[in-house]
Order: C-alpha cells, then structure tokens, then sequence
C-alpha cells in the first residue's frame, strides 16, 4: 500500500513539473510581449532552414555593435547587459553595455558578446538573440524570398520589432516599409 502511494505522489510531482516547465516559458514570453518596451532594429537579410523547428526568416541586425571609449576586458561569449534607445527615425541602438544587470532600468536585454575589438576605442559585437522569426511552413519560404529581394536592395525599409523586457527579448514580426511580411507573404502564397 505504502509503494502505491509513493508512486502516486512520485507520478503526480512528475505531471506537475512537466506542466509547469511549458507554462513558465510561455507566461515569461507573454509578459515581455505585453509589457515590455518595444523596439525596431534594423535589419540585413540571410538564408535558413532548421531541419527541426521548420522554415524561418533569418535576420542580422546592422546596429548590433557599440564603441567604448575606455578599455575594457572583454569574453567572446561572456554574459553582458544592453541598453537600448531610440534613435532620430525610431530605429533601437546600443545605449549602453555592462558586466551587471542596469539598476531601475526594465527595457535591458541579457544576451552575449559575440566578439570584441582590442584597440581604442573598443567595438563590442552583441548577439541578439531575437535572429528568427518562425512561419507557418506555407508562407516562410516565400516571406524569405521577398524579404532576402527587397532588403538587398536597400531601397526599402526593413526591420523587426522586439519587445524587450527584464533582459528578454520577444520578435514581434519583421516589416518591409511598415507592411508585415507575414501579410505581404499572405497576399502573394494566395
């Protein structure tokens, strides 16, 4: 009798924590979608497919780097925290980076370096981890298509909106001249 109720209990901590892990994640991606600060980075089109999670919009950024003026040690790779500002046209860019979380600031976003120079003044390459932007498997292909054509050309305006929050960033959508690509790539699959 003693065992049964063992695995029950063992059984039911089990079922909880595999619910609990999934609604975590969901409800943190929530919050930042629905309280953070949103922002538009401008992008530079590239080329993917994940064999596992499907087709996607590849992004790079353009405003990913930042110069400090004082030397600093830095780590490819190191943990670092990034504040953002608007820019004239409303385009986010590097306000500033730390080694610690930014005090009485919840627009901040945790991520890494991708790569630093030495000399002064120091460039900073920051990985943004918001690079993908996932599709319905009908309309990805073609939303790459028009998005790699008209972000080479540069005639166009393209970015992705992001919210950030608490060191969080959620993709919103990517935008060619203010038009979802999820609806520019609607129109022309139908």
């Amino acid at each position: 009798m003693k065992t049964k109720t063992v695995l029950y209990i063992f059984f039911t901590l089990m079922v909880v924590s595999q619910l609990y892990v999934p609604s975590k994640m969901v409800w943190q991606q929530e919050s930042v979608i629905h309280s953070g600060t949103v922002f538009k980075f401008r992008t530079a089109p590239v080329d993917p497919v994940d064999v596992f999670r499907g087709r996607y919009v590849a992004l790079n950024y353009a405003d990913n780097q930042y110069e400090m003026s004082e030397k600093r040690e830095w780590r490819n790779g190191e943990t670092i925290y990034v504040v953002f500002k608007k820019d004239d046209f409303g385009y986010a860019i590097i306000d500033s980076i730390s080694k610690e979380r930014p005090a009485n600031v919840d627009d901040y976003l945790k991520t890494t370096v991708d790569y630093f120079t030495s000399e002064i003044p120091q460039t900073i390459t920051v990985v943004f981890p918001f690079d993908r932007l996932y599709m319905e498997e009908s309309k990805a292909q073609n939303a790459e298509e028009i998005y790699r054509r008209e972000g080479s050309k540069g005639e166009k305006e393209t970015y992705g909106l992001v919210s950030i929050k608490e060191g969080r960033a959620v993709l919103l959508d990517v935008f060619i001249d203010n038009i979802s690509i999820r609806e520019i790539a609607g129109r022309t699959v139908n």
